[in-house]
């Protein structure tokens, strides 16, 4: 299989971000090292941190072409003209974004949602700054194929707050077998995505 990223997090972002980021890919490219991995990310800074998953044979970045869209608008837009030349057979939002216009790449997609994503605390974000946030999560997880979330209060809180079905939104642990996890929540996004396309 060919798996997409959001690789926004691969050089900016929070270091929990990054750290989770890291975790992901470098524990699904180790364990199985017969599927390709892609990263989309708008830019990419070298760090040391990521020698891990620069070395890994099955990873490989994606960046904006240098004509067309750059930075967030190639996030928001650009990425989705990439996943069919990479013949991508599932995109993954990380960090609680899909492309806004995802649909047209005809993939199924995951993305996964922490609490403080859709959470935001009014009090520490101006409201035109929460109101994007909310926007930006609620989009993804209604055109997201399945959901992934680490706590029931936040499957509860996803239905409660975008309506989303609870048997669209996948629990997993973020100790015990990750890859694994990730994995049967891949195939189910795929057969899903079939049944629903037919």
């Amino acid at each position: 299989m060919n798996i997409g990223f959001d690789g926004m997090y691969a050089t900016n972002g929070s270091t929990a971000n990054e750290r989770y980021f890291r975790f992901v890919v470098e524990a699904l490219a180790t364990d199985y090292p017969e599927h390709k991995w892609y990263v989309y990310t708008p830019k990419l800074t070298k760090k040391t941190r990521l020698d891990l998953i620069d070395e890994l044979h099955n990873v490989e970045y994606r960046l904006p072409a240098a004509s067309g869209f750059q930075g967030s608008l190639w996030r928001a837009f650009g990425i989705t003209n990439c996943l069919q030349p990479d013949k991508v057979d599932l995109y993954h939002g990380l960090h609680g974004v899909l492309p806004l216009n995802i649909a047209s790449a005809h993939v199924p997609t995951v993305v996964t949602i922490h609490e403080p994503d859709f959470e935001v605390d009014s009090k520490d974000m101006s409201w035109w700054r929460r109101t994007l946030a909310l926007h930006r999560v609620g989009a993804a997880v209604r055109a997201a194929t399945r959901v992934i979330a680490f706590s029931e209060d936040t499957k509860m809180q996803l239905n409660e707050r975008f309506d989303i079905d609870p048997a669209k939104v996948e629990l997993i642990d973020t100790v015990e077998n990750v890859s694994d996890q990730l994995m049967k929540v891949y195939h189910k996004a795929i057969e899903v995505f079939n049944q629903q396309n037919r």
